[in-house]
């Protein structure tokens, strides 16, 4: 299709451009319109993809349409986020094959910037070509287009009944239109016309492999002994760091000058360094450090990875107990959830010592991990799970729900709070009958709007007032 007058790419540009139109032409809230789109555009980039290049974008393609549910369901920033972030990640890995979603998303979003300009570029430069198929296309359909334009505004003025067609289809919303369909136009450039120079793919390629460079900045052979006493300090540190810490017990402590929040959190951000760090300097050290004397490296950092994995476990605690004292949040869910992948992160370091792979290896899985994580995160309604956590678990020894902050949740968990509403103050029930009204009024302007949770809510809330 290369000397065809008209690419398959440019096919399902133009058809991208279209759907967009459709889908958010007078409908700009995010809803079912997100679902529709992307599903669209799943499908004409399969249908214009190579079929051996199909599994390379199978997984953004999975994460796109998995998010754009999610935007259908409840709407919220996270789903939005990374509904957008999927998008660019899809459209570099249709350049780059078998990208990981960390690098990917972040290129991917660059391009909502670099991609429309470069369609442009390419535009006038594929019009400027001598004797270019496209040329004699664009300059064909030029005159009639300008003509077409000046004589409709002609007669729109001189023609009633031309005049009263025009005006049916709503030609005052024209400006509106222009823009929607200048938004397509990025979103299509973002998703088939991809930035992503070969300079960049052979350095993305050269991340898999294992540097020889790296080892010899180490000091392989010359401080493999020294890199080994270090190894073993580190771990000794870290279990005198555990111990100490099992030693010492919060009750026993002034009250005056202790926090949960500070215990919590100090141990939260320092296991974000030391889980990193850890995985990267045991991988450097028994990987990277030549074929000889592996064992021992082997031996303690599979020792210093244990410790590590004690070291979450004691972080798991301090957030219990911290929930405990005063309810679960947001934020301490998110505690949890980072924990959670600092597990996974850890035993997929043990995989890759096991097996001897590159730091890039290390990288790339658990940016699949981080973006698995993200997406399940992101179907999941987590003010509606907070909610019904918190009123099946007061805190405190008074037992004490904090109800205002129940309500600075999304609106899904109003009908779970109903049966709380004699325990509210005045405040408190004239914003539950507000958002109850709000609920139970909700009606889609447009279809294209439409929010499951929102009717799921509305459905819910009669349902209790039977």
């Amino acid at each position: 299709m290369k000397n065809a007058l008209i690419s398959n790419r440019f096919i399902g540009f133009t058809a991208l451009i279209v759907l967009f139109i459709l889908c958010f032409f007078r409908a700009p809230t995010p809803g079912l319109n997100w679902l529709l789109y992307v599903f669209g555009a799943l499908v004409i980039t399969l249908l214009i993809t190579k079929r051996q290049n199909v599994r390379s974008i199978l997984i953004p393609s999975i994460g796109l349409l998995a998010c754009s549910v999610a935007v259908f369901i409840h709407s919220d920033a996270l789903a939005i986020v990374m509904t957008i972030l999927s998008f660019g990640y899809l459209g570099v890995s249709l350049v780059i094959a078998k990208v990981d979603p960390g690098f990917g998303a972040f290129a991917g979003f660059l391009n909502f910037i670099i991609s429309p300009f470069g369609v442009i570029i390419r535009f006038f430069q594929r019009l400027n070509t001598k004797n270019g198929k496209f040329k004699g296309l664009f300059t064909t359909l030029l005159i009639p287009i300008v003509l077409i334009t000046f004589f409709s505004i002609l007669y729109y003025q001189s023609s009633p009944a031309f005049k009263e067609l025009l005006n049916a289809i709503r030609f005052k919303h024209f400006p509106q239109f222009v823009g929607t369909a200048v938004l397509g136009l990025f979103s299509a450039s973002v998703l088939l016309y991809c930035f992503a120079p070969q300079k960049l793919n052979k350095m993305y390629d050269n991340i898999s492999q294992k540097s020889d460079t790296i080892s010899t900045y180490m000091g392989s052979g010359q401080y493999t002994n020294s890199w080994l006493i270090g190894v073993w300090s580190v771990v000794g540190l870290l279990a005198f760091v555990l111990i100490s810490d099992v030693m010492y017990h919060p009750s026993q402590a002034v009250s005056q000058d202790f926090s949960y929040s500070g215990y919590v959190h100090q141990g939260v951000y320092a296991s974000i360094f030391s889980i990193v760090a850890s995985a990267i300097l045991t991988v450097l050290t028994t990987n990277y450090l030549g074929d000889q004397n592996k064992a021992p490296f082997r031996i303690a950092n599979y020792v210093f990875i244990g410790l590590n994995m004690l070291f979450i476990f004691q972080n798991v605690l301090r957030n219990y107990s911290y929930i405990g004292q005063y309810g679960l949040t947001e934020k301490r869910l998110i505690i949890f959830i980072y924990l959670i992948l600092c597990i996974v992160g850890l035993l997929l370091t043990v995989v890759t010592i096991a097996q001897n792979k590159s730091l890039g290896f290390l990288y790339k899985t658990n940016a699949f991990n981080v973006y698995i994580a993200l997406i399940i995160s992101a179907l999941l309604n987590w003010s509606t799970i907070i909610t019904q956590y918190n009123l099946n678990h007061p805190y405190g020894f008074e037992k004490h729900i904090d109800y205002h902050y129940l309500f600075s949740l999304d609106n899904s968990n109003t009908y779970l709070l109903k049966d709380h509403y004699d325990k509210f103050d005045e405040d408190l029930q004239r914003r539950f009958t507000y958002r109850s009204e709000r609920i139970q009024n909700y009606e889609a302007y447009n279809a294209r709007e439409w929010i499951l949770s929102k009717t799921t809510s509305k459905e819910r809330l009669k349902a209790l007032d039977k």
